[in-house]
């Protein structure tokens, strides 16, 4: 009974299986998903011995694949966002970016996750799970794939993403153009939140937050590189890097201080020291704050530190001219010698 019953849904297969996944692609609008949704409900057939192999059986397929579709395709939308849960509160974007992870490797995933959107969607929803850590059964369960779809898509995916890596590396923008990209696209998305209806804003907000995380993890591998190999402002505020172990340390946490004021307030690379005196309080008072910072360093490497001019009550004044205020006989003495 059981070898004719596959032999029948085998004949049935052959009439219907092309029509079932147009049918069904029309209403779930994925071809891929649609494929794999008819797929569960061929298997399913084969252990429902009570659906007739006719018309009715037929329909029976039909509502079976499309529910299985619109499933899978909630699922994998909701894959394809960086809040996607995978375990004890971890996100996908936490297992992708590396919560507690340095801030290169963050740099480093952040620029392959743009990569990762460019393949098409279910070749970017199976490396992004596999990528969290999951092994080809568990991207199979959770994907609710076949593992022969999981080997064809991971395959696929990772051929077209050495590509496109390939086609990149010669091209990669410099640290300060990544950061400079990343706080444009970070101030327009707060003006686009601003003025979005309150349906968007969770939508806003969540890819508002990826973005800022991008900018501070760009923000930390500037100063650490510059730290790493200390530019020209550097040398000139502190010299060349000493060799002993304590005094290299001493003039790294130097330039690092300094270098992140530099950073958060775009001070250009040809700007010695830390820059022109910022106007809005707060800045000021970070510029005061790094100065300090700066000085106790050039003091602990036994460097001479300009001592502050005392505030006087005309010191908010011009300068008095030469001879201005001296006496003119005394000019006319000074000038005659």
């Amino acid at each position: 009974m059981v070898g004719q019953r596959i032999e029948e849904i085998a004949a049935f297969y052959a009439s219907y299986a092309t029509a079932l996944e147009r049918s069904v692609a029309r209403q779930v609008r994925d071809v891929g998903v649609a494929e794999e949704a008819c797929s569960q409900a061929w298997e399913l057939l084969l252990e429902r011995p009570d659906v007739t192999l006719d018309e009715r059986g037929y329909k029976w397929l039909q509502t079976t694949a499309v529910h299985a579709g619109w499933r899978q395709g909630r699922k994998a939308a909701a894959i394809d966002s960086l809040d996607f849960e995978l375990a004890d509160g971890e996100t996908m974007g936490d297992a992708l970016l590396g919560r507690d992870a340095e801030a290169p490797a963050r740099v480093e995933a952040v620029e392959r996750l743009e990569l990762v959107d460019q393949l098409k969607p279910d070749q970017r929803r199976a490396l992004l799970v596999q990528a969290s850590g999951c092994s080809y059964a568990e991207v199979a369960e959770i994907l609710a794939w076949s593992e022969t779809k999981v080997n064809h898509e991971l395959a696929e995916g990772r051929a077209r993403l050495r590509v496109l890596e390939e086609s990149t590396s010669a091209t990669t923008p410099s640290l300060s153009e990544q950061l400079e990209a990343a706080r444009a696209a970070r101030a327009a998305l707060i003006v686009q939140r601003a003025d979005a209806p309150a349906t968007e804003r969770e939508e806003l907000e969540r890819r508002l937050s990826n973005v800022r995380g991008a900018v501070q993890a760009l923000s930390v591998e500037m100063v650490e590189a510059q730290v790493r190999d200390p530019p020209a402002w550097a040398q000139a505020v502190f010299g060349q890097r000493p060799q002993p172990a304590r005094l290299a340390g001493l003039y790294d946490q130097g330039v690092r201080e300094a270098a992140r004021f530099r950073v958060a307030h775009g001070v250009r690379g040809s700007e010695a020291r830390l820059g022109v005196i910022p106007m809005q309080r707060e800045a000021r008072a970070a510029y005061r704050e790094a100065e300090q910072a700066v000085n106790t360093v050039k003091r602990a490497l036994g460097q001479r530190v300009p001592q502050p001019q005392p505030r006087t009550a005309g010191s908010g004044q011009r300068a008095a001219a030469p001879g201005r205020g001296v006496p003119a006989d005394r000019r006319r003495e000074s000038l005659g010698r």
